[in-house]
């Protein structure tokens, strides 16, 4: 196959921040959600990802966390030996006081309820 790309021709993304939001092409990455908000709300210099993709992170690390720890938990529900429990025991306690600190922030970034 050689006619085949997968890259996308140059004309089509030029020009795309000009045009109104009904005219850009949702499918060539020309519209995203950041294009709702006014410019003053946008805070997009911080880094090199957008900001959804810095938010999910946060939320990521959040279930990782809890994951691990229900699964320490319950590996140490089921240890015979006391050490073996003991251990997981804390794992899963430090685990919970980890996932209480990143839900804090989860909280505190989604900003407040309409």
């Amino acid at each position: 196959m050689p006619g085949l790309s997968f890259k996308y021709p140059a004309s089509a993304l030029v020009g795309a921040a000009d045009q109104e939001p009904n005219e850009r092409n949702i499918l060539l990455g020309e519209l995203n959600s950041t294009d709702q908000l006014s410019s003053d709300l946008r805070f997009e210099a911080g880094a090199a990802l957008p900001v959804p993709c810095r938010g999910s992170v946060v939320r990521l690390v959040f279930f990782k966390l809890f994951g691990t720890g229900v699964l320490c938990a319950v590996s140490g529900a089921r240890a015979t030996n006391s050490e073996v429990a003991i251990s997981c025991a804390y794992a899963a306690a430090i685990n919970m006081v980890a996932c209480s600190h990143y839900y804090l922030i989860v909280r505190a970034r989604s900003g407040p309820k309409a």
